[in-house]
């Protein structure tokens, strides 16, 4: 009743909470123009996607790590003909419409396609919604999607089996606060200013990223050498370097986020496109009958429904940390191999990765395959943790640059939290 009494004259209290008079309460579905097929939809369909039907070129299939939060993120590409797209034209989404993910790190995390192709494939995890834009602000749609308050209640709907995951029929039923159109471009010409500072460090991080491509094509081949180095390289396969281990795994049931031992949870160990394991979130109360890494053991997925998900590698700085399952686990020979080095490796050459891959809808990664894996390497350790400096400070400089970009999210989450709750007023000149 207090709340209530406190209530500004002008405001009202609603289902979400105390929100302009002139406001309406809505749900997620009336965003969506109802006179376009499929203008809200996220229909699964990799039983109908084999391994024949992937190619160099043409439609890009948009995957997990292509969504980040609040950007697409083009690292990872894989490809489909234009045929297979038209017959999956449920699944087809077009550039500057919004894309949600139904899982992952935020649930429900979401995006505008970009303009460099005329259509894509959206996999299993993404929701097309096209924006009715009589009567919603298609910017002001996508900040919504990704505040603080939508998200929390995308979280409180989400059910958890291997990840996070939201349906779309419950995605349908959230509510949405709707201001006049007028109103809703307003805040989001507002949010656009803080946009741009951060869309400059977005272009700025991929220009950075593409140097460190470069980089690593001429040191992790031997093309170019670093000062003070010199003999030949040598090629080996894994098989003389390193031993292999593949456990069965821990259950679904046995793995939380709250419990007391860490555990290396599959979905979120290579979604951070780093070389090396810093956080581990997932957690279990099973400690017995278990497989416990040993520091900087290289770890790399076993199956997915993606074939070029499998090229992830990543090297683990610390013991004891609970394997879940599906993860193939490297253990290099002490003082020939250094593991960040054949981190980089392995994600370096994709290529062969593939041609050790097996599997038509599911893809698999077995250890009597990868230990054919090929690398070249210098004739020293010491080149060997050269060339790692090298690019870990690259990728310090990258990283340094997402926290700066972090911030800049993190004080437009600020002023949204004023302006999406009305709490501050913004009107159309």
């Amino acid at each position: 009743m207090t709340q209530v009494q406190n209530i500004k004259p002008g405001y009202k209290l609603t289902e979400l909470w105390v929100i302009p008079e002139d406001w309406i309460i809505g749900k997620f579905l009336d965003i969506a123009d109802k006179r376009i097929k499929w203008s809200i939809t996220g229909w699964p369909f990799w039983s109908n996607l084999k391994k024949e039907d992937y190619t160099e070129e043409w439609i890009q299939i948009i995957q997990l790590q292509n969504i980040g939060d609040w950007q697409f993120i083009d690292d990872n590409q894989v490809y489909t003909s234009l045929k297979k797209a038209k017959e999956l034209l449920s699944c087809n989404i077009y550039p500057n419409e919004l894309i949600l993910s139904k899982m992952g790190d935020p649930v429900a995390r979401a995006c505008f396609m970009p303009n460099k192709s005329e259509r894509y494939l959206m996999a299993s995890d993404w929701i097309r919604v096209v924006v009715d834009e009589k009567r919603f602000s298609k910017k002001f749609i996508h900040d919504y999607i990704n505040s603080n308050y939508f998200r929390k209640r995308a979280f409180a709907v989400s059910t958890w089996s291997t990840r996070l995951r939201i349906w779309l029929p419950e995605l349908k039923d959230l509510l949405i606060v709707r201001p006049h159109i007028s109103e809703q471009s307003a805040i989001a010409t507002i949010l656009s200013d803080t946009d741009i500072l951060i869309e400059h460090l977005d272009t700025l991080i991929e220009k950075k990223k593409s140097i460190k491509l470069g980089t690593m094509q001429q040191l992790l081949t031997g093309k170019k050498r670093l000062s003070g180095f010199s003999g030949e390289w040598v090629e080996k396969r894994l098989w003389d370097l390193a031993q292999f281990y593949k456990w069965r795994g821990l259950p679904k049931s046995d793995i939380l986020l709250d419990w007391e031992h860490k555990c290396i949870h599959y979905w979120e160990l290579f979604t951070t496109y780093q070389e090396e394991i810093h956080e581990v979130k997932s957690k279990t109360n099973k400690f017995e009958d278990v497989f416990l890494s040993r520091k900087n053991d290289v770890l790399m997925p076993t199956s997915d429904v993606t074939p070029n998900w499998l090229a992830k590698a990543s090297c683990i700085n610390e013991d004891s940390c609970i394997l879940w399952g599906d993860v193939l686990v490297i253990r290099c020979d002490i003082g020939f191999m250094d593991w960040i080095f054949l981190a980089y490796s392995i994600r370096f050459d994709k290529k062969q990765i593939m041609q050790l891959v097996s599997g038509s809808t599911v893809y698999h990664l077995y250890w009597s395959d990868m230990k054919k894996f090929e690398i070249k390497i210098p004739p020293t350790i010491k080149e060997q943790i050269a060339i790692v400096k090298v690019l870990w400070d690259m990728d310090k400089e990258i990283n340094d640059l997402e926290s700066k970009r972090d911030k800049y999210k993190n004080i437009k989450q600020g002023m949204m939290q004023q302006l999406l709750t009305g709490n501050i007023r913004v009107y159309a000149n």
